[in-house]
């Protein structure tokens, strides 16, 4: 039953429609459940199924308030990287622009906060991490065939809490 689901999920989540409606309901839902159930459980495409979504906090681009969003992660070693695909749009998420401006953030994943530091993958790093993300998640090569942007990796590296100034 849940692979079915998740199957089910994963298609409407790759269609134009199912990012346009789909995930940003998702996005509200899962702030919650996943605070509340200590990253066991997620209203999509989530760790229920073996995918990780963590919960990325941030200061806003140009607010500079906190920010915090739920997003697919891929694991690779020690390292979060999250894809800026935004479903195929033709602009770069919010919080690509908060990472950019503001580096320093915190990954909540499987219950577990860790400190991080945010810096855009480039030329092979970004190939290699890419092709990771997209074995994780193939709806990423649907989004990328979407758009005539090229869609940022971005790498969060753990950073000990001493070197980073509070959120």
């Amino acid at each position: 039953m849940a692979k079915s689901y998740q199957r089910f999920v994963e298609r409407i989540a790759r269609t134009p429609l199912g990012t346009r409606v789909f995930l940003p309901l998702i996005t509200v839902v899962d702030r919650v459940l996943i605070r509340r159930s200590g990253g066991r459980v997620t209203s999509g495409i989530g760790t229920t199924w073996g995918k990780d979504v963590c919960l990325l906090t941030m200061i806003g681009a140009k607010t500079g308030k906190v920010r915090t969003v739920p997003l697919l992660a891929t694991l690779v070693g020690d390292d979060v990287i999250l894809i800026a695909s935004q479903g195929g749009a033709e602009k770069n998420p919010a919080w690509y622009h908060n990472l950019k401006k503001n580096p320093d953030c915190e990954v909540e994943l499987h219950g577990v906060s860790t400190r991080r530091r945010a810096r855009e993958a480039e030329s092979d790093e970004r190939d290699r991490l890419w092709s990771a993300a997209c074995a994780n998640y193939a709806g990423y090569d649907d989004y990328q065939a979407r758009t005539a942007r090229r869609i940022p990796v971005m790498i969060l590296e753990r950073v000990p809490k001493s070197q980073l100034p509070p959120l």
